[in-house]
């Protein structure tokens, strides 16, 4: 195991971590450990530690489920618990740089990165993913694995083991199940921690619904787009196949594994908690939403654009462009013909051949800030038909004050006491879709001050009554033990276009 505070390959101290000496390449399958500080871990004292295990490096910000990752930790680490991470990755070029070195630094006081899937890249890894892949064409099961993870747990397991027993960690917090799978040779080890496991998605039924998104945009693409943009996920796409009922077996026996099981969507509450394994498991722990702190005040002025779509580079999202393309901004047109539109987010790399010829249509391919798109629109349009799980698009829109015409695919998984109707407006109907951008972006803009903050949110730094479980505060966990906080998604300023 290389430890990244060992000097001199990456100086600690009064020096920025950003701009230290790139360390040399790390070898593949090899663990990573990131402390706060400079020199040993020290030993902690109290059982008030949490582990947080993610399937992504997630730091620096990047998408929506980064800020989901980092504010879910910094409600813990506000109501007195010490924050620990454990980030899978794909690539150790991602490990490699001084600004997620710096940026896992700042948030954690400690961090282990570690090879996920592939890996690291390794040609064990590539092989082990062939094997998953073919696990999931023959067995049609969503959570297929393979075997030759064990080879990356005897690299990394003893790293992993002295971090949850030297920092006494009390809980560790699964964010989805994919990384219980991930850790399956060890969980009966990391006892006696407590497992939280926050769902994040439905992945059975988001399959399901892939496979629709996906059939959607084949038939609207021509055959050389598909092959130069698509061909690995329409080859999935036509030889993969699901097993409903064996996958969900499956994620059962993951979840009776947890402690605590989270999820944001009340849709999906209702569906886990009729399962009698889990009903005293199940918890219903909505997202909720947050100003900017440094969100620029939205004027009533005229803006470049009015209305907007950002995404992720999805099926899902690149699906809703083809339905804002051919059923919507049509109708938009006859109604206000200049209506200027724009597309912005990592959705911006495959969007092209679906937009062109469509007129007064911009694409913005890179967004270093997201305030930016926020500040040249008037309205967020989330025309999305496909898509599991909470809506982070809609909650980022909001969160920025911005007014938001959405199917009701874009507000899923939001508890509806946040979707005010001065500010949000829900319909399938393409028709009305499209005649509420028009009102809404020609209408004035309401007030993004705190006297107009949705109902239910909260300043960055607050909490509101019942974020908390009883017995517990944000000062500093219960006498009785540590307690858990419920995730508040708040929204810094960063990148946050990958939703």
């Amino acid at each position: 195991m290389k430890m990244l505070s060992d000097p001199p390959e990456m100086p600690v101290g009064t020096g920025s971590p950003a701009d230290a000496p790139v360390r040399t390449a790390i070898p593949r399958a090899s663990p990573l450990l990131i402390v706060a500080d400079r020199g040993r871990i020290p030993a902690a004292s109290g059982d008030t530690g949490v582990l947080f295990v993610t399937d992504e490096i997630f730091l620096p910000h990047r998408n929506g489920s980064s800020q989901i990752y980092t504010q879910v930790a910094q409600a813990y680490a506000s109501a007195g618990w010490r924050t620990h991470c454990l980030s899978f990755y794909r690539d150790p070029a991602e490990v490699e740089t001084p600004e997620t070195i710096a940026a896992y630094r700042e948030a954690f006081d400690c961090t282990l990165l570690a090879p996920g899937w592939n890996l690291g890249g390794t040609t064990t890894g590539r092989i082990g993913m062939g094997i998953r892949e073919a696990n999931r064409w023959l067995t049609g099961n969503v959570f297929a694995s393979h075997k030759l993870l064990a080879a990356r747990h005897q690299a990394f397991q003893a790293s992993l083991l002295t971090v949850v027993q030297e920092q006494r960690i009390a809980e560790i917090y699964f964010h989805k199940p994919h990384t219980m799978l991930l850790l399956e040779p060890l969980l009966g080890r990391l006892r006696p921690a407590r497992f939280v496991l926050d769902l994040h998605d439905d992945f059975v039924a988001r399959t399901e619904h892939y496979a629709a998104a996906y059939k959607s945009l084949f038939a609207s693409l021509p055959w050389r787009d598909i092959l130069r943009q698509h061909r690995r996920m329409y080859l999935r796409h036509r030889l993969g196949r699901t097993d409903t009922a064996r996958s969900r077996r499956h994620e059962l026996a993951l979840l009776t594994r947890s402690d605590e099981v989270r999820t944001a969507s009340d849709a999906e509450y209702q569906r886990y908690v009729q399962f009698p394994a889990l009903t005293r498991r199940v918890r219903h722990v909505p997202w909720r939403i947050i100003q900017p702190a440094d969100t620029a005040h939205r004027s009533n002025g005229a803006r470049p654009f009015h209305a907007g779509f950002i995404g992720a580079d999805s099926v899902m999202n690149l699906d809703a462009v083809i339905h804002l393309r051919d059923r919507i901004l049509p109708r938009v047109r006859t109604l206000q013909p200049d209506f200027r539109m724009l597309i912005a987010g990592t959705l911006s790399r495959n969007v092209g051949p679906l937009l062109k010829g469509v007129a007064n249509v911009e694409v913005w391919p890179d967004l270093p800030d997201v305030a930016r798109f926020y500040d040249a629109i008037g309205v967020a349009a989330i025309p999305l038909r496909f898509g599991t799980g909470v809506s982070v698009k809609a909650i980022e829109a909001l969160g920025y004050g911005c007014p938001v015409v959405t199917t009701p695919v874009g507000v899923r998984g939001i508890a509806g006491s946040l979707l005010r109707p001065d500010l949000v407006d829900i319909t399938d109907d393409p028709s009305a879709f499209a005649a509420t951008l028009v009102r809404r972006a020609t209408a004035p803009l309401p007030r993004t001050d705190g006297a107009s903050r949705p109902e239910g949110s909260f300043p960055e730094g607050s909490f509101p009554e019942g974020s908390f479980p009883e017995g517990s505060s944000p000062e500093g966990p219960s006498p009785q033990g540590p307690s858990t906080p419920s995730p508040a998604l708040a929204l810094p300023k960063v990148n946050a276009c990958a939703t």
